[in-house]
């Protein structure tokens, strides 16, 4: 004689709601770990992005400071306080004026070399079809 005990269903029920409590847990705790990632993720790009802003402004600064200093008048006092004693180019020796195009010049010495012998590789003819 067979009997069917409820014990084993009440015992599958309670098996089954402790699963579904774990499940729903779990994705609990899945979600708040991905918020956390998110918040840390939005903190690092924000403190990433004040950087660069503080680099930026200091880069510009230092521009500035770069294009002050290029100025004939500073190079000039600077020339006089350090006692350099630099001066002019003189136009007759120091300076050669170039009335060509420098970049065309430049491309035809490139070409030029590169139609030379050296720079052509070895090639071999050979006739007839014997081994």
């Amino acid at each position: 004689m067979k009997t069917i005990s409820s014990k084993a269903f009440v015992n599958q029920l309670l098996a089954g709601a402790l699963v579904l409590v774990c499940a729903t847990g779990g994705v609990g705790l899945g979600t708040v770990w991905l918020q956390h990632q998110i918040s840390v993720s939005a903190n690092a790009s924000k403190s990433l992005e004040r950087d660069i802003e503080i680099i930026s402004r200091r880069l510009a600064a230092v521009t500035v400071e770069v294009g002050q200093e290029q100025r004939w008048e500073s190079l000039l006092r600077r020339n006089r306080d350090w006692q350099l004693g630099l001066v002019m180019p003189r136009e007759d020796v120091q300076v050669r004026r170039v009335d060509i195009d420098v970049a065309a010049r430049l491309a035809g010495k490139r070409n030029d070399r590169m139609l030379t012998d050296a720079g052509l590789p070895e090639t071999r003819l050979v006739l007839g079809g014997g081994l």
